[in-house]
């Protein structure tokens, strides 16, 4: 078993699997197992034909609320292993499970900054560096350097007033290498990694639950842009973004409301499907309509929807988004 593969030395690896790996699987006296961030960095997993030949793979997934109060039951009993909602804390990863155990904290908020503080310790050299922006991009599903160019010069403006494309893409390089930003497994920009993901937000909730308010404001703004320009597929995160806005307004008893500027969600269901509707009436013209309709549908269909929508909306734009009336 070969765990953290992401922190594998390439040429070391490669050698590795020529020398010492490739032999023995060759003769089939070895059973190897890779684990990793799920997907791990490209830039590591290049793997040696005489290996990827006998592989498979499949893809970890943390543990569900249910197992990850076993797992802790069986680490040892405290106040946490017996928490109704730990997973939102540990993400039911179980590295971050082990140590809820060692944590000497009695609040929520402490044991998530704890948890963060494990995260970032385990991550690149610069993960610190760029706390603030790591802990922002991860409310995203999907961001493209577009728009992390975006949210920089919107949220810290005086140190990134300069900022330019290429510069941007110096940053988005500085934060690959921290490992806490990878290519989104659909090839279409990029995201924190899902498994860490949820924690790193749901901290960044309770922390700050204005600058969260604020970033989902800022997006659903921003992809209601890209729509309004063509890309109808971007309907979906405007509906993410809204959808997190109004979820953020719920928990703050009173606190933060909603710009003038975007849904109140006063009549939630109706006012996604208005969204939803314009998006979907760029397609009518477009050649690849159907299947952009199913790429709707599959962000819509997707965890991320679950956590800040009910089954019943979800299940109704679903409808709407495969129901879409194409012309000939």
């Amino acid at each position: 078993l070969f765990d953290t593969l992401e922190e594998a030395p390439r040429d070391t690896f490669l050698w590795f699997q020529e020398k010492v790996l490739a032999p023995l699987l060759e003769r089939q006296q070895v059973f190897v197992m890779f684990a990793s961030w799920s997907p791990p960095r490209e830039s590591v997993l290049e793997f040696r034909w005489q290996v990827a030949r006998h592989m498979r793979a499949y893809p970890l997934k943390p543990l569900t609320e249910d197992q990850t109060l076993e797992h802790l039951r069986l680490l040892g009993e405290n106040e946490w292993s017996v928490h109704p909602h730990v997973t939102r804390i540990t993400g039911g990863l179980p590295g971050l499970n082990e140590e809820v155990l060692g944590a000497q904290v009695h609040t929520e908020l402490d044991l998530l900054r704890h948890m963060v503080r494990v995260i970032f310790d385990r991550m690149g050299k610069d993960a610190e560096k760029y706390r603030a922006e790591l802990l922002a991009l991860s409310q995203y599903r999907q961001f493209d350097t577009r728009l992390l160019e975006h949210l920089l010069k919107t949220l810290w403006s005086e140190r990134y007033k300069t900022l330019d494309r290429r510069a941007t893409r110096e940053i988005l390089k500085n934060l690959r290498e921290t490992i806490l930003v990878e290519q989104h497994p659909d090839g279409y920009g990029y995201v924190v990694p899902s498994d860490v993901r949820t924690v790193l937000d749901y901290f960044q909730r309770q922390q700050d639950p204005k600058l969260h308010h604020d970033i989902h404001c800022l997006s659903a703004r921003w992809f209601r842009s890209e729509v309004e320009q063509g890309d109808a597929v971007s309907v979906a995160d405007e509906l993410f973004h809204i959808a997190g806005a109004w979820r953020d307004v719920a928990e703050s008893d009173g606190k933060l409301k909603m710009p003038s500027d975007l849904p109140n969600g006063n009549k939630r269901l109706e006012q996604l499907q208005d969204r939803l509707a314009f998006g979907l009436k760029h397609l009518k013209e477009n050649k690849r309509a159907d299947e952009l309709a199913n790429k709707i549908a599959a962000v819509i269909n997707g965890e991320e929807f679950y956590e800040i929508l009910s089954e019943k909306e979800v299940n109704a734009l679903l409808k709407q988004s495969r129901e879409i009336e194409l012309e000939k």
